[in-house]
């Protein structure tokens, strides 16, 4: 892998000194090539030589493609010296190019079998049309017995890793285990349901006496979550209502009291007309303080006191009361008892895959990848690879990649890369 400084070194050949970005760099350079044919001599002598504009279109006229241009760029790179230590026993990589049905299905299986594994990424050269224009696009196409490009032009051909892989059971499938545990109808998805499994389960593991009727009010005090998750739950319509009326538009909702409170726990459908109460509830906004449902009721409560001194209680009592109408809707008898077997004998986990069991069957379910492009981390949703696929981003909320489906990706993989220790692996693909 090419040091940081030498890749510095290349791009400002051509910024004039200038610090730039690889991302920039490729985008800059991928504008000006279209305009390649139509630039003249004459045009070029317009343009002032030590200008950062003539440097890419003499990068541009000089290269037959990009891939060409890059090298030039990066010539340095080549040299022993420029790599990191570490990166210089890095083996060459075993390819596969997909031209039968055969070395479709084998770069299936090593795809799934490789990114088992954490520490192996995948490179893939692949038909790009599909993450943003179209998922259902397909780029390599059966053409006499042989795969190929459908539409070179509109292919999109590009370069990434795939460095994660996830299995997603269809939605339908999910629901209908979850339902089994649920009442009157009510449907839970499957975020909410796998931590109320959780804090049961970890409940039922210090006392298997607990009543059912009473798991639900210990998994209340027991299930932490973010303010903003549980602010949902609030019947917000209703108390809206009630604070639009006169009787609310008192003088001493100004407590300065009230504004500290407000900053943890209320949100901005109250209304509140005075800029010091708008600028706290943005600031709610980003409060990230775990807790839970009984600890978030009450300070909301404290909350509509201070700010709202004379708000009927009573009424508010009630609305925000209805948000713990959940937990009725819940089996907790039937959940305990589903429980009991797996509290000595195979845990949490096995639990998990009990109740979704149908989800390990090939027909209830699709794969689903994790693809990054070079530019790894970024600091937006623009950073991800498309904007039709759902984007993976790390704990401070940069994106760090893309999650496609594996029939999406398949319909348009024109080769893929990969390391591996496995003889039986690199035996079977060079059979091909």
């Amino acid at each position: 892998m090419c040091r940081e400084d030498i890749v510095q070194m290349g791009l400002k050949n051509v910024t004039i000194k200038k610090s730039i970005n690889e991302i920039t760099f490729y985008q800059n350079l991928k504008h000006i090539f279209p305009f390649k044919n139509k630039m003249t001599k004459e045009k070029l002598k317009l343009i002032p030589k030590e200008s950062e504009e003539k440097k890419y279109i003499d990068l541009v006229l000089t290269s037959k493609n990009i891939i060409q241009a890059t090298e030039k760029i990066f010539k340095e790179c080549r040299k022993t010296s420029s790599l990191y230590l570490g990166s210089k026993n890095i083996p060459s990589p075993s390819s596969l190019t997909l031209i039968s049905k055969a070395q479709k299905k084998l770069a299936k299986d090593l795809l799934r079998v490789l990114l088992n594994r954490k520490d192996q990424p995948i490179g893939v050269t692949y038909c790009s049309r599909f993450l943003s224009h179209d998922k259902e696009y397909k780029g390599i196409v059966l053409k006499e017995n042989k795969f190929g490009f459908n539409n070179v032009e509109q292919c999109g051909l590009h370069a990434s890793v795939l460095v994660g892989k996830k299995r997603k059971c269809d939605d339908d499938i999910v629901q209908k285990a979850i339902n089994q545990f649920s009442k009157n109808n009510t449907t839970f998805n499957k975020i909410d349901f796998d931590e109320v499994i959780i804090e049961t389960f970890n409940i039922l593991s210090k006392s298997e006496d607990i009543l059912p009727e009473g798991l639900g009010n210990q998994v209340l005090e027991k299930l932490k979550r973010l303010s903003f998750v549980w602010d949902k739950k609030i019947k917000w319509k209703e108390i809206k209502e009630i604070l639009k009326t006169e009787t609310y538009r008192d003088p001493a909702s100004l407590d300065s009291e009230g504004h500290k409170i407000l900053k943890k726990v209320c949100k901005g459908k109250i209304l509140c007309d005075n800029e010091i109460i708008k600028k706290a509830l943005n600031q709610y906004k980003k409060e990230q303080i775990p807790l839970s449902q009984k600890e978030f009721i009450k300070n909301l409560k404290t909350a509509f006191t201070l700010i709202f001194p004379g708000i009927d209680n009573e009424e508010i009592e009630k609305i925000l009361s209805s948000s713990f109408d959940w937990v009725k809707n819940i089996d907790w008898e039937k959940l305990k008892e589903s429980m009991i077997p797996y509290l000595e004998e195979g845990g949490l986990g096995d639990y998990k895959k009990n109740i979704y069991k149908e989800c390990e069957k090939e027909k209830n379910g699709s794969c689903y990848y994790l693809l990054r492009n070079s530019w790894g981390r970024g600091d937006n949703d623009k950073m991800c690879s498309a904007k039709q696929w759902t984007c993976r981003k790390d704990s401070k909320g940069r994106a760090i990649g893309t999650w496609i489906e594996e029939k999406a990706l398949l319909n348009n993989l024109y080769k893929l890369f990969y390391l591996t220790d496995s003889e039986s692996l690199k035996v079977n693909t060079e059979s091909l």
